[in-house]
């Protein structure tokens, strides 16, 4: 996850940064006739970049965790929506996180910032998986 986080938002934040505030018209008023949303939120953040290293590493899919009592199932998607990706099903919500591999929107498989080009079919061979994996328990 590191690694990857850094390459897109360090070494080529700058870069990256400038095409998002045009590709997302961040600087636009917000309103019918300029911003009305950014896809999947309603606009890119403005603030302080950061970056706090993870303490545990998600290495597995089927890794399973407990965090303040919630319990959680991981499945690895990479080089889907992003090169480090994860889904997380809650088995007692009977809940599921795609992140942004499954949205209400078109998958960003190329991006006008210059992120790395996704992979289609990772993308559909991972949500077959999701399917296999948590379908009938979502």
């Amino acid at each position: 996850f590191t690694e990857h986080a850094v390459a897109e938002n360090v070494y080529a934040g700058t870069a990256m940064a400038r095409r998002a505030a045009y590709m997302y018209g961040a600087a636009l008023t917000r309103g019918p006739r300029g911003q009305v949303g950014a896809g999947l939120g309603q606009t890119t953040s403005t603030g302080t970049i950061s970056l706090i290293a993870p303490t545990v590493d998600i290495t597995t899919t089927g890794q399973r965790m407990t965090v303040d009592g919630v319990r959680m199932v991981f499945q690895m998607a990479p080089d889907t929506e992003a090169p480090s990706e994860m889904l997380i099903h809650f088995p007692d919500l009977r809940a599921l996180c795609t992140a942004e591999d499954a949205t209400h929107t078109l998958h960003n498989l190329l991006t006008l910032r210059g992120a790395v080009v996704r992979d289609p079919h990772n993308w559909s061979r991972y949500l077959t998986e999701t399917i296999d994996l948590f379908g009938a328990d979502t």
